[in-house]
This record gives C-alpha cells, sequence and structure tokens, in this order.
C-alpha cells in the first residue's frame, strides 16, 4: 500500500514494507542509525521479536529511504506506533508528519480507534501538533526519557 505526502509538489512516498523484504531491512538500518546509534545502543533480537506482526512503514523520495515507524497492533483497538525515526538530513520537511498520517489512515482502516506512543521528550511538541494527548507523567525508557501520549482515531471529513 502506498501514500503519498498530502502537498502535492512532495516527492515523497510512504509505503508499508512486508516484514523480511529489502525495504524492511532499510527500515531497520534507518531506525537502528537515527535512533539507536546515537544512544549507543543496537537491536537485540528480543527488540526484533514482535517485527512479523507489526505493520512497518517506510518513507521514500525516489530512490533513498529516508524515513520508517513501526505500527503495533494492540488489544480493544488501540495500536502503538514505535520508532519513528527520519534521517537527519530530511528532518523538518514534513516526513515525519507524512508518516504519522500514513499510519494514522492505515490504523483507522484496520478497525483500530485509538493510538499511542511514547515520545522523546523532545519530540513531545511534534506530536501535540498532531493532535495527541499527553497520558501520565514523565518516564525513562532506553535510558531517556519519555513522554506516553495518544490520540483518537476518527475518519477524515470531506
Amino acid at each position: 500500500m502506498s501514500y503519498h505526502q498530502s502537498r502535492s509538489d512532495s516527492p515523497v512516498r510512504i509505503e508499508v514494507v512486508p516484514y523480511g523484504s529489502e525495504l524492511y531491512w532499510r527500515t531497520i538500518d534507518i531506525r537502528r542509525d537515527v535512533l539507536r546509534k546515537p544512544l549507543g545502543l543496537d537491536f537485540t533480537a528480543e527488540d526484533l521479536h514482535d517485527d512479523p506482526v507489526n505493520h512497518h512503514f517506510i518513507a521514500l523520495i525516489a530512490p533513498q529511504a529516508v524515513g520508517a515507524l513501526v505500527l503495533v497492533p494492540e488489544a480493544r483497538g488501540w495500536a502503538k506506533i514505535r520508532q519513528v525515526a527520519v534521517l537527519p538530513e530530511f528532518q523538518q520537511k514534513g516526513i515525519g508528519s507524512a508518516l504519522m498520517g500514513a499510519a494514522h489512515e492505515y490504523a483507522l482502516r484496520a478497525g483500530f480507534n485509538t493510538i499511542h506512543l511514547h515520545a522523546r521528550i523532545p519530540a513531545v511538541q511534534f506530536y501535540r501538533r498532531l493532535g495527541y494527548y499527553e497520558r501520565g507523567g514523565i518516564f525513562t525508557e532506553i535510558g531517556i526519557p519519555h513522554q506516553d501520549m495518544w490520540i483518537p482515531l476518527k475518519p477524515l471529513e470531506g
């Protein structure tokens, strides 16, 4: 499934990629480079254990993969977004918003009614701008502060 960024002049294409495919491994590289390496971490087998049942999104500016995120199905109509990552040289260009929009649309079509995520503190404002609400206090995950955030999904009007 392919999505295009809302701006008609944007070269960004968002795709849902199959687990184990070449594009899936490119999402792993992006997630590792942007989110793990700066913390001195890498993925373990346990970190990737549930990847076969998750939904993997990639942002492409042909032919380069520039961003990724993971959508995790949960119980009672909830889904979780994990590991939103955009290569540094492509940040602040709407790619993260395009990834999130595609994930929201996909989740809604798949029957989910709520999404939540654990936002790194510097990203909280980004998620607020997308309509997310904070839930609970700040907590530590992978050694850094995070905020749990959520958003109810609803069909787009129009």
